[in-house]
C-alpha cells in the first residue's frame, strides 16, 4: 500500500498522528504501508477523510494504488 505511505508522507503526519485520525493503531498504518496488510473499505474510507482532513484531496483510488511514481518532494 505504498499509495497510503506516499499520501501520508505529502500530508507531513506520522504513521502515529495517521492511526489516531483513523482509529487505529501505528502498527495497523505500517502494515498497510508495506502490504502486510490491505485495510477493508470501511478503513479505507476512514484514511481518505483524514487526509482530506489535512488538506489533501485524494480518492480511494490513490489510497490503494500500489504507485510509488507519486509526487514525493
Amino acid at each position: 500500500m505504498s499509495g497510503i505511505k506516499s499520501l501520508r508522507r505529502k500530508a507531513k503526519v506520522t504513521q502515529g498522528e495517521l492511526a489516531a485520525l483513523i482509529d487505529s493503531s501505528q502498527g495497523a498504518v505500517s502494515h498497510y504501508e508495506t502490504g502486510r496488510r490491505i485495510p477493508d473499505v470501511a478503513v479505507g474510507k476512514r484514511i481518505v477523510s483524514a487526509f482530506k482532513k489535512l488538506g489533501l484531496d485524494t480518492s480511494l483510488d490513490e489510497v490503494f494504488s500500489d504507485d510509488v511514481a507519486r509526487d514525493e518532494a
